[in-house]
């Protein structure tokens, strides 16, 4: 009985849906079931079937037994309607999107005149497929013709989508051989980075950036560990879309106003909150850039001409093949290995020097002010 009621009351409720929702065979498609939606209506069945066991072995009275299905019910009826209006406000705002979409590409389309007025029931006719991010669209690829479809006009299709779907960055990945042009939403970067402060980042791990996915930093190490330098998101995750060179060297290249300046300066702020692992030489021969920096603990030279930069680059070498003869002595092939064999008793903390003893008015994070020692600082911190 609860069974047949279940299937009964489904099918009722699909019928009805789809005369409230003016559903026919030309749109159909967009509102065909999710997981989520096949999952929901097996939980159903699933009710219903036990149910159907329980009154089988139990004898019910005929009252209860009736409030019990006219339950049953309401629930399938409250389940069909919640899913019928979910599904019409999903489907209104996917029809909004496509003409949006359409409206943007359709000068690439080669449609007739005539033809180039938004028909959501013709959404197939014209071969625009849809990539999605959970509810939003991120990719958009079309049919194109190689001999007269221009990159020139893939750009200037990103800076109107960038406008009308503004919750990404989209860049052009023409596929020419393939006869088809994909639109990529990007995610957009962060405001604010999320790292809590830059002085509890290890100091092997250098800032340079922003992305989508939060803060990237360039591993120092990664060279030595993987044979190529490695940029990492603040999850942890390996930067996969960076090329990443085969040394531990950057080159910084981009326009003006492309954001050189800031990559820069990411670094050199990192080098000098961590100044007790990392000592910096900066040649500015502009004479405007680094001039601040002049004088930081942490910063051994500013050189502002040719021939103090050739100065600074000459100490700098001496300075590498004395540390090159130390650790041919005793062994090491890398600098990073380097582990100091008499401990001085200092301790670094956010960018200061203290004795191990050292007491410090702290506030812990659930809102505790005490006094510590910096090693018991240390120790909190690592």
């Amino acid at each position: 009985m609860f069974i047949f009621a279940c299937v009964l009351l489904i099918a009722l409720g699909q019928f009805a849906t789809n005369k409230i929702l003016h559903i026919t065979v030309e749109n159909k498609v967009g509102y065909t079931y999710t997981k989520r939606d096949s999952l929901i209506l097996l939980g159903l069945v699933g009710v219903g079937i036990i149910l159907q066991v329980i009154t089988h072995y139990v004898t019910l009275p005929t009252k209860t037994l009736l409030i019990l299905l006219a339950s049953y019910a309401g629930g399938i009826i409250l389940t069909m309607i919640i899913l019928a209006t979910v599904k019409k406000v999903i489907v209104e705002k996917q029809n909004e999107e496509r003409e949006k979409i359409f409206e943007v590409i359709k000068p690439v389309l080669g449609l007739k005149k005539g033809d180039d007025e938004f028909d959501p029931n013709r959404w197939e006719e014209y071969n625009i497929e849809l990539g999605y991010e959970k509810t939003q669209v991120n990719r958009i690829t079309i049919k194109v013709n190689p001999d007269k479809f221009k990159l020139e006009q893939a750009a200037n299709l990103c800076m109107t989508l960038n406008l009308y779907l503004p919750n990404y960055e989209w860049l052009p990945e023409p596929d020419l051989p393939a006869r088809k042009c994909s639109f990529v939403g990007a995610p957009l970067p962060p405001h604010i980075a999320k790292y809590p402060g830059s002085w509890l980042r290890p100091a092997e791990f250098v800032p340079i950036g922003l992305s989508g996915l939060g803060e990237v930093s360039w591993n120092l190490n990664s060279f030595k560990d993987e044979g190529r330098s490695l940029y990492f998101y603040e999850d942890g995750k390996i930067a996969q879309t960076v090329e990443t060179p085969s040394a531990p060297q950057a080159l910084c290249v981009g326009s003006t106003g492309g954001g050189k300046s800031v990559t820069l300066r990411n670094v050199i702020f990192h080098c000098i909150e961590h100044n007790n692992k990392i000592s910096v030489g900066l040649i500015d021969i502009k004479q405007t850039e680094f001039y601040p920096f002049k004088g930081m603990n942490g910063v051994v030279a500013v050189a502002n001409s040719v021939q103090e930069g050739a100065e600074l680059l000459r100490i700098a070498r001496m300075v590498m093949y004395s540390r090159n003869k130390k650790m041919q002595k005793i062994g090491l092939n890398d600098v990073a290995d380097y582990k100091p064999t008499d401990w001085t008793g200092k301790i670094w903390i956010t960018g200061r020097e203290f004795d191990k003893d050292d007491l410090i008015k702290c506030r812990l994070p659930d809102g505790e002010e005490k006094e510590m020692t910096a090693l018991e600082i240390y120790e909190m911190l690592h």
